[in-house]
């Protein structure tokens, strides 16, 4: 099998597996919300935001380094053994030493946020955190050899599991601290699944050569995972709960960025981190030129999803919300509504592609150092606005962030790669759905049957719009032909001849 339909297959196997995984955390969201009721999710919500953050920590940066240097000796078992063996002896290290950091802190963190439940649950999760972190590491190497199909399979059955278990336990009066116990337990027996996998790697006789760079790498890679901390949603939950923001309300806030980027996962998770892998091992071959090819078809293609569907969502967000999470969370609606519209803006300019094109050809300094100024820009909106407006403040202060963050990753890589940003196309599938929006809308819908007639509407008006403006180039048709025929000759309808 040649590399481009190896990767086709794994592009398709890790859309699979990323989007059922958002799909599935949607509905455990969805199950938690309902069933801890509005103050205890928002403590849910503050205990999660711990287990990201410790997370950072346990993981030190290694999967990120993984999916960069083991497409690069591939070819080498001895290589890879060397670079497997060392890896998890440091993890070993880290990981003890975050469990033990988190059960001595519990105490004093949960009265920071002003979360007295706190205190006993983080000291639970230190288990999860353990288990979690080497979950990342062991999928970050079965993504280097792109076995995505298998992280699909198990991936799919662990998140079901604990959407079942935490559904039960909630159902017959089980408590918070039940269901967590719960989900570390479904992650060990995932853990050793995983172990017994890539055990194989291991076996081989390492061959001695120099880690620094991979470490040197993998540092980079994990302050600047510090550094998105600042720019993402958890280190606002940490501000909310600092300037004792209700319970209810962080709620709201985790529905309205989790949902916006469950709608982003939809379109961009099949890309993430196999395209880190694949830009790494066309620069390895100093094929510039095909990386940035690749850049454009992917940035292409999250638009092509993400304009109508963001703006779809967009108008309908209260009719959504109040369908899937109950009226009780309505207000979640316009926070939705804000966030989704900064979110479309980072994925027009091509999201995490621009990153991961930065990383594959060593520019991880670049990635660092605009994400350390955008964090500390986040920090100081935070600090202004979630006084001022609460929950709104914290999501116009992330959002804001994430454009500036997208933007400046994209000018870098255009300068690096020799991008073109694709202006024309972005504007016929734009004018394509608003059209769509506005016909579909001529009557309203207020409820979920009448709401997705209305989507019946858009879809069609929107092909039909396609078919008119015809914003897809004939080589693009052309080469997605070779990776999917059906696909292409689908596209084919709307390409310009």
């Amino acid at each position: 099998m040649n590399f481009t339909n190896k990767f086709s297959i794994a592009v398709i196997w890790n859309y699979l597996n990323k989007t059922t995984g958002y799909l599935l955390d949607f509905i455990l969201s969805v199950v938690l919300a309902r069933g801890l009721g509005e103050y205890y999710y928002g403590v849910y919500t503050e205990l999660w935001n711990f287990v990201f953050l410790f997370s950072l920590f346990s993981s030190a940066g290694i999967d990120t380094a993984i999916t960069v240097f083991l497409p690069k000796v591939a070819e080498n078992a001895h290589h890879i053994s060397c670079y497997l063996r060392m890896t998890f002896k440091f993890f070993g290290v880290v990981v003890l030493v975050i469990m033990l950091l988190l059960m001595l802190t519990g105490g004093y963190l949960s009265r920071t946020v002003h979360s007295p439940e706190l205190s006993a649950l983080l000291k639970i999760v230190a288990f999860y955190i353990a288990f979690y972190s080497f979950i990342l590491i062991a999928q970050a190497i079965l993504l280097s050899f792109y076995e995505t199909r298998f992280l699909f399979w198990v991936n799919t059955i662990l998140k079901s599991s604990v959407i079942l278990c935490s559904y039960l336990i909630l159902k017959n009066g089980g408590s918070l601290e039940y269901v967590i116990w719960s989900m570390i337990g479904i992650n060990m027996i995932t853990a050793g699944i995983y172990l017994f996998r890539i055990y194989p790697l291991f076996r081989v006789k390492p061959e001695v050569q120099s880690l620094s760079p991979f470490f040197k790498f993998g540092f980079i890679a994990w302050i600047t995972s510090f550094i998105n901390y600042l720019l993402g949603r958890y280190f606002d939950i940490f501000l909310l709960g600092v300037f004792s923001i209700p319970k209810a309300n962080i709620g709201y806030y985790n529905i309205a960025f989790s949902l916006t980027l469950a709608m982003a996962a939809i379109i961009t998770s099949g890309f993430s981190g196999i395209t880190t892998a694949a830009f790494a091992q066309f620069e390895h071959q100093n094929k510039r030129q095909v990386i940035a090819e690749g850049w454009l078809k992917v940035t292409k293609l999250c638009i092509f999803i993400s304009i109508p569907l963001f703006l779809f969502v967009i108008l309908n967000s209260r009719i959504l919300i109040s369908a899937v999470y109950g009226e009780a969370y309505v207000q979640s609606a316009n926070l939705l509504q804000l966030f989704a519209f900064l979110y479309l803006i980072s994925l027009g300019l091509g999201s995490g592609t621009n990153s991961a094109l930065l990383y594959s050809i060593n520019k991880e300094k670049i990635v660092l150092k605009i994400r350390a100024v955008c964090g500390l820009v986040n920090v100081l909106l935070d600090i202004i606005l979630i006084p001022i407006w609460g929950v709104k403040g914290a999501i116009l202060a992330s959002g804001s962030a994430i454009v500036l963050t997208i933007g400046a990753e994209f000018l870098f890589s255009r300068k690096n790669a020799n991008l073109k940003f694709p202006a024309r196309f972005v504007f016929k599938i734009s004018l394509a759905a608003v059209i769509s929006l506005v016909v579909s809308h001529l009557l309203p819908a207020q409820s979920l049957l009448e709401l997705l007639v209305t989507l019946v509407i858009y879809i069609i008006f929107f092909i039909f719009c396609l078919f008119l403006l015809k914003p897809f180039v004939k080589d693009e048709v052309i080469s997605l032909s070779n990776l999917d025929v059906r696909a292409g000759r689908l596209l084919n309808f709307f390409s310009e001849e």
